[in-house]
């Protein structure tokens, strides 16, 4: 019980972003990304699922996936869509 109060969790329906969705980290949702290409051998790739990488030009990723890929890797993907 003492882990979940301190879980941020969106309140209502989500809301749908598809204009030039911004990142924010306090905000729980999931993240339409372009598919990045990982060129870090040595670490793990954090859009891997089960070993391996799903196909296509797009990924959906929540928001501690996000939070990785921008303060741990240094990252910026391409947000095309948002449902916060």
């Amino acid at each position: 019980m003492g882990a979940a109060t301190s879980l941020p969790l969106g309140i209502g329906a989500p809301e749908e972003i598809t204009e030039d969705p911004e990142f924010d980290q306090t905000t729980p949702g999931y993240w339409r990304i372009r598919t990045l290409t990982w060129e870090h051998a040595r670490l793990p790739d954090p859009l891997q699922v089960a070993g391996r990488r799903r196909g296509g030009d797009y990924l959906w990723v929540t928001t501690p996936t996000m939070k990785i890929l921008t303060e741990l890797y240094g990252l910026t993907p391409e947000i095309s869509k948002a449902y916060v």
